[in-house]
């Protein structure tokens, strides 16, 4: 690790640190050993594991990225993946509840509804859909399935009606206002790009790594048209970013909660807790 000054190293060193707090506290990674014993441990390795590596892998090492989509843990694509580390030490990723968990009122609600839904044209399930901010592209089986999700939480309702930008699950803004919601306190200093992109990728709310898939995705992308919007959703302020407060009610934070909930409900947050 190389930096201008020892101020500089420190500060890497602490957002290191505070990263890994972040995931030990989350349930992310395992802690397997303490202070001491890593000390203990480390004493007893020969001097040739100290030598600086001469494998390209290991030279610009690359998080692990977790998959919102299939849920387990992978590796990006383009990423080089180092086969000598301990599972132990990669995330763990809580898995979904399976099917067979779902409560019997629940199902009967569902097979009900989708009966009445049955009922109904094309024309009818696609205005219910866009009532919704559903997609109404699609067949009417399509439909149905959307509207039996659950409702999104109305300020993302009534965005979509005043035609404002309202982020979708999964995505990579999506990722990004709530990694500002999960990390940053309102008041103190803003998240760097760095920062926010790593956390980002920990909430388990993008579709696609925030880094890229082989330089043709980048998951900063978006974040021009929330800092742009009427009323912004992020604000920025000497390339350190925070979510908008103002106007009460459909501010950045607002939305921001929003997403979390439904993030939870699709079972894609990863955060441990849940917090709105």
């Amino acid at each position: 690790m190389k930096s201008k000054s020892h101020m500089g190293t420190m500060n890497i060193l602490s957002q290191i640190a505070r990263d890994i707090c972040w995931k030990y506290r989350n349930g992310s990674i395992d802690c397997l050993m303490t202070y001491e014993e890593f000390n203990r441990e480390m004493a007893r390795c020969p001097d040739i594991h100290g030598d600086p590596p001469t494998r390209p892998e290991h030279m610009n090492p690359i998080p692990p990225v977790v998959d919102a989509v299939t849920g387990p843990l992978q590796e990006s694509r383009d990423a080089h993946v180092n086969h000598d580390v301990d599972p132990r030490l990669l995330m763990r990723v809580p898995s979904s509840p399976s099917s067979d968990q779902s409560f019997d009122g629940t199902v009967d609600r569902n097979k009900e509804r989708s009966s009445e839904l049955e009922k109904l044209s094309l024309a009818e399930l696609r205005e219910l859909c866009t009532e919704r901010d559903e997609k109404v592209s699609g067949t009417k089986k399509d439909l149905i399935e959307r509207l039996l999700q659950e409702r999104k939480p109305e300020i993302l309702l009534t965005r979509a009606r005043r035609n404002q930008y309202v982020p979708r699950l999964p995505s990579s803004n999506a990722a990004l206002l709530v990694a500002l919601h999960l990390n940053h306190i309102p008041g103190t200093e803003g998240l760097t790009k760095e920062r926010l992109m790593l956390l980002a990728d920990e909430t388990g709310v993008s579709k696609d790594p925030m880094g890229g898939k082989c330089g043709w995705y980048d998951g900063w992308s978006g974040m021009k048209e929330m800092v742009s919007g009427d009323p912004p959703l992020v604000s920025v302020v000497k390339r350190k970013y925070s979510l908008t407060t103002q106007p009460s009610g459909s501010a950045g934070i607002d939305v921001a909660k929003a997403l979390h909930t439904l993030s939870h409900k699709k079972n894609l947050c990863r955060c441990g807790s849940f917090k709105v």
